[in-house]
């Protein structure tokens, strides 16, 4: 890749969703994650891939990586990118196919 097209991959990735912050709500068992948009996102730990069994301490630390595009838990050594968080995309394609598999189906 050249660097003019780096530099735009660069910039259009800072033009997406990127965390302003993040912490876990022990009382509501959710990852709170607010974005530089405004937005807010609350996810279920266990319906996160690298979270899934995760205690409440683990959860407790959350490092916001440069720019706010990833959030690495040093207790877990996991890193989760927050443009495809913000995307529904909460583990590789075959570890969510795996979940998908594995759900009851939801009732109409």
């Amino acid at each position: 890749m050249d660097y003019e097209a780096a530099r735009e991959q660069g910039e259009a990735r800072l033009r997406g969703p990127r965390a302003e912050s993040a912490f876990f709500d022990p009382a509501c068992v959710r990852l709170v994650i607010r974005l530089t948009d405004g937005a807010v996102l609350e996810l279920v730990p266990s319906d996160v891939q690298g979270l899934e069994r995760a205690t409440p301490a683990e959860l407790a630390e959350i490092e916001l990586e440069p720019f706010g595009l990833a959030l690495h838990f040093p207790k877990l050594n996991a890193d989760l990118y927050v443009p495809a968080l913000a995307q529904g995309v909460f583990g590789s394609a075959s570890w969510m196919a795996d979940r998908a598999r594995r759900r009851p189906p939801a009732d109409l």
